[in-house]
């Protein structure tokens, strides 16, 4: 199979790593048609903006007065002898623009390249010669539209490098005076290219290293796939990143819904990985039903072993079009009460670095209606927070004032909820950037209260604690509860129609229309954000459609507590008490070692709340993860000094768990969500493990307040003999001593 490599298919290589993209980009265009492969336009708000961006540096270039060398004419790149002259070091010019760099025999070699396969020319965006000690040397600058270099964009700067040696190696210069660092110019704080900056700067030795290892190591395998007329046996995968791919309406007919569900591609079910496809394929599961009806899906990979069992839920949910609960499943991210539910949307422009939306909805008890704010220009981004947030914190200081008249045990409990994790993360940014602002700083102790900024080290630490958990993603719930009939993705728009039809069902489901539709994502997408200026007509419909994903929020909310009502057993096992704000730190006038204590408390909890989310696992998902010694056949109990050894078989699937002697927080139990999930019951469950040679035996010290305890006695009583798991829970050895230490130095002591 013919193949024509550009430096931009290794970008997209090492960004999307899709096979089929890589080699429906590098076939002859007859091939492809063939196939025949339906290819969408991909000229893209983002491309013509990246083009705009480069013309902006070298007009800027210009400007500053420097000496580049580039193209005559109409012509899009620097003629061949200019180059090699410029190369050579025999042209006045210090930096070169769009030089034509070709396939060399070096450079085929370098890659051990097979016949079939060849390389297109290299166009990089500069070339600059920079003083290295007592040498000149030629770094090489790409130009790229975005605020974060990836290592995708380092690897396309890489490329050309490794060309360059070729080039070299062509002019008859053996040891080519490339620097070993190479730039990338990005966008700066104004909006500008950002010039030399660290975050640029990247070493080009272990890229290079990287490419060779893909071209010598990789691509072969890659270019032996067969395709031709009526036969296409390509490797690809449907997730979040295809949207941005022209082939997607071609993959996407794999699973489309006029085909018969049992034949779709396995990339339907939802968190399949590349590699966990990849997997299933070997063992031949390759549909939907191969994988609904298998009996097992292997353990090729941890992901099939770990998560094995709900990609085969999924699957049948997927064939079946019905929703499930998964069954031993518990979820730590949301409270089984709330009387005063939150919810807010955000969509955040990642290359102009602004919100374009952020929205509220307060419900329950203290019901207000929808406020959404969308902003189009970066200056109306402040204004917008302050007012949606100043709304928000005038609900909560409501019920604080509310819940204080009250006994603490009573009042209103309230709870914060995004869809997806990414729009949390994408406040906190926001907030971040605004800490100079009198308004925000006027009411920082709540802000940090809900969303603690990064810059900010000393939040309060009961917000990260299991009682006082301010926000959880509605994604993350779902994932963790149910299995539904939503294909690739559990976004928004997805799991509200799969619900919409349950029984019961959901109330207010999201149904996007035009322009706000978009394959495997709810948020907005960034051409409808760079448009918004444009089209003031797509402003309303904008906030319209912000309310829309609000109020399906409210609705998805609604119905998993009322499932876990009707349910006979809490599977919400997140204990919030009535709101209040917790008064005793504030950052604004924290002293140093205020802070130091405020960190010390805020890594406890986040360390509780950690063992707390893993121990709401199944059994069987938390022996895969080597965090639980599950099915343990009790054998003996010796009573020892007021405390008893029990000695333990242990079955050949848990021997791998990484817990040993030592280790501390262990707890005994048969496996009680009830037991295991609650903190204040661990001191009745603890054990130590003592050392042993027989990986088959196991054998723990319970010390005698936890042997005499009431569910010990009732676990020796109830527990089936092969019914026992030992697990890591959480103890902090350190916090008190370290509390007591910063008191005592903040007294003035010492």
């Amino acid at each position: 199979m013919k193949m024509e490599i550009r430096a931009s298919d290794i970008k997209d290589w090492f960004q999307y790593r899709c096979e089929r993209r890589l080699i429906y980009a590098t076939l002859p265009r007859e091939v492809r048609d063939a196939v025949p492969v339906h290819e969408v336009d991909d000229r893209s708000i983002r491309r013509e903006e990246g083009v705009r961006f480069e013309e902006d540096v070298l007009r800027r270039l210009r400007e500053r007065g420097e000496s580049i060398l580039r193209p005559n004419g109409g012509s899009l790149h620097v003629p061949p002898g200019l180059t090699a002259a410029f190369l050579r070091g025999e042209h006045p010019a210090r930096l070169i623009y769009q030089a034509k760099l070709d396939e060399t025999p070096s450079l085929r070699r370098d890659l051990q390249l097979p016949e079939h396969v060849s390389i297109r020319s290299g166009l990089p965006d500069f070339m600059e010669w920079v003083g290295e000690g007592k040498q000149r040397c030629l770094r090489i600058i790409d130009v790229k539209h975005t605020r974060r270099p990836t290592q995708y964009h380092r690897a396309q700067v890489a490329f050309y490098a490794l060309m360059l040696r070729g080039v070299f190696a062509s002019l008859g210069i053996n040891e080519p005076p490339i620097h070993r660092q190479a730039n990338i110019w990005s966008i700066g704080a104004d909006g500008g290219p950002l010039w030399e900056a660290e975050r640029g700067l990247f070493d080009l030795r272990s890229h290079e290293e990287l490419l060779r290892d893909f071209f010598r190591r990789q691509l072969g395998s890659i270019s032996q796939t067969k395709i031709g007329s009526g036969s296409d046996q390509t490797f690809f995968h449907l997730y979040f990143k295809c949207e941005q791919c022209k082939w997607l309406q071609h993959c996407d007919k794999a699973i489309a819904d006029d085909r018969p569900r049992e034949d779709w591609d396995i990339s339907a079910i939802p968190g399949l990985s590349h590699q966990s496809k990849a997997a299933l394929h070997r063992n031949g599961l390759r549909t939907l039903g191969a994988v609904a009806r298998a009996s097992h899906l292997g353990d090729d990979t941890w992901t099939l072993r770990t998560r094995g069992k709900l990609l085969k839920n999924r699957a049948e949910a997927l064939l079946s079009r019905q929703w499930c609960r998964l069954p031993e499943h518990h979820t730590w991210l949301m409270p089984p009460q709330i009387d005063v539910p939150i919810f807010l949307v955000v969509d955040r422009d990642p290359v102009a670095a602004h919100l374009v939306t952020i929205g509220c909805l307060v419900g329950g008890k203290r019901a207000r209606p929808p406020v959404v704010e969308v902003v189009t220009r970066p200056t109306d981004e402040l204004p917008a927070l302050t007012r949606v947030l100043r709304g928000l914190i005038d609900v909560l200081q409501e019920l604080h004032e509310h819940n204080q008249r009250l006994p603490t045990t009573e009042g209103l409990r309230m709870h914060i909820f995004v869809y997806e994790p990414s729009e949390a993360n994408d406040l906190r940014d926001t907030l971040a950037t605004h800490l100079d602002d009198s308004d925000i700083r006027s009411g920082l102790i709540h802000l940090v209260r809900l969303f603690p900024p990064e810059e900010v080290r000393a939040p309060e630490p009961e917000y990260r604690g299991a009682h006082h958990l301010p926000a959880s993603a509605l994604r993350s719930v779902i994932e963790q509860l149910y299995v539904l009939p939503a294909k690739v993705s559990y976004d928004l728009a997805r799991v509200s129609r799969a619900l919409a039809e349950a029984t019961p069902p959901l109330k207010s489901p999201y149904l996007p229309g035009p322009p706000f539709t978009r394959p495997f994502s709810a948020r907005l997408s960034i051409d409808v954000m760079r448009q918004l200026g444009d089209k003031p007509q797509w402003v309303e419909a904008t906030q319209q459609d912000a309310i829309a994903r609000l109020r399906a929020m409210q609705s998805l909310c609604q119905w998993i507590l009322d499932d876990n009502a009707q349910s006979g057993h809490d599977f919400l096992r997140l204990r919030k008490p009535p709101f209040r704000f917790q008064e005793q730190f504030h950052p604004l006038e924290a002293i140093d070692l205020d802070v130091l204590l405020a960190q010390e408390l805020l890594q406890s909890r986040a360390e509780r709340l950690g063992a707390l989310i893993d121990l709401a696992r199944p059994s069987e998902e938390r022996r895969e993860r080597l965090r639980c010694y599950a099915n343990l056949e009790l054998r003996e109990a010796k009573n020892r000094s007021g405390g008893a050894i029990l000695d333990f078989l242990v079955p050949p699937e848990s021997r791998q768990a990484e817990i040993s002697p030592g280790s501390l927080g262990l707890i005994l139990t048969d496996d009680d969500p009830d037991l295991r999930m609650d903190p204040s019951r661990w001191p009745e469950c603890t054990v130590e493990l003592l050392s042993g040679a027989d990986p088959s035996r196991l054998r723990v010290k319970i010390w005698k307040k936890a042997w005499t305890s009431q569910t010990m006695r009732r676990l020796m009583r109830d527990t089936p003999t092969a019914g026992w798991f030992l697990d890591k829970g959480h103890v902090d050895v350190n916090t008190a001593r370290m509390e007591t230490l910063l008191r005592y130095l903040s007294e003035g002591a010492g």
